[in-house]
């Protein structure tokens, strides 16, 4: 079986090559967007690679409801695990219909993100 291939989305340099590395150093495959946009056509490029997909939820261009619903919409079922500082309850409520897999409040420890990705 190959390694999961995740897609990560942040718009903070530093977090996203913190992601990166670390996921990677657990095994996984991973392909990096700087924002909404940035990942929609990551996203749309290699659509059928992806097992999940961690996003940030503010963004420039696009944040991560929009980000999730785009790709729900375009027949994306993996798991989506969404960033985020804050969180207002509507979007929660929005993010938990299409089906975002577990909410991260930052700051995080990377190990229970790699736990989190590892359970099903």
């Amino acid at each position: 079986m190959s390694a999961a291939r995740v897609l990560c989305v942040d718009d903070n340099d530093r977090i996203l090559a913190s992601l990166k590395m670390g996921l990677e150093l657990h095994g996984f495959r991973v392909v990096t967007a700087k924002h909404g946009l940035d990942a929609l056509k990551e996203f749309r490029d290699n659509a059928v690679e992806f097992d999940a997909i961690l996003t940030d939820n503010e963004m420039p261009y696009m944040d991560g409801l929009e980000l999730v619903t785009t790709v729900r919409k375009e027949g994306f079922r993996g798991r989506i695990f969404l960033m985020s500082g804050t969180l207002n309850p509507s979007d929660s409520k929005a993010l938990s219909v299409l089906g975002v897999s577990t909410f991260v409040k930052k700051p995080f420890n990377l190990n229970r993100l790699i736990d989190l990705f590892s359970n099903d």
